[in-house]
């Protein structure tokens, strides 16, 4: 079995087989980084500012493995650079306005207050979560902002059938 580091892993392969996220989580994403929402987020994540001089300057994507949602933070978000941060630094997807650093969610490689958007999708879950918001906290502008997600928002554009059965997967009352 080879792994993301490994020279004969195919990242374009693997891509091709993971689910993408819909356009309505980055119009969302969006739409928060520019114009909050009006409720009380809990004290631990006082991270999240609202300011009306949200930029989409830099964005990180932690945990980016093969760049599928640091590509569409670049191209469909339209943020001027986006840093890929993943450990194990796979061949991932291009971008002119993308870079991939190797790096971990406890030590993101960017410089203080510099970042206007940090996401990571489907990665949250290896993370050391106090060490990430301690280092959200430190790379984050003021007025910036943290989405971080996973497949519940799931779509597979190529098999819509996959993704009708997954949703409704997802909709069942798992309570007994």
């Amino acid at each position: 079995m080879t792994t993301f580091s490994d020279k004969a892993f195919d990242s374009k392969a693997y891509s091709s087989f993971r689910p993408t996220y819909s356009s309505i989580l980055y119009d969302t994403i969006r739409d928060f980084h520019n114009e909050g929402f009006d409720f009380n987020i809990s004290v631990w994540i006082n991270i999240l500012f609202l300011d009306e001089s949200a930029s989409f300057d830099r964005a990180v994507d932690v945990g980016s493995g093969t760049g599928q949602a640091t590509f569409d933070l670049a191209e469909s978000l339209k943020f001027k650079k986006v840093i890929g941060v993943e450990p194990r630094f796979p061949a991932a997807i291009a971008h002119e306005n993308i870079q991939y650093l190797n790096g971990s969610s406890s030590n993101l490689p960017v410089e203080d207050s510099s970042i206007d958007l940090v996401t990571s999708a489907q990665a949250a879950h290896w993370f050391d979560f106090p060490k990430f918001i301690s280092e959200v906290k430190r790379v984050l502008k003021p007025g910036g902002t943290l989405a971080v997600w996973g497949y519940g928002f799931v779509y597979f554009p190529d098999y819509p059938e996959a993704s009708k059965i997954l949703k409704e997967f997802g909709e069942i009352d798992m309570v007994t």
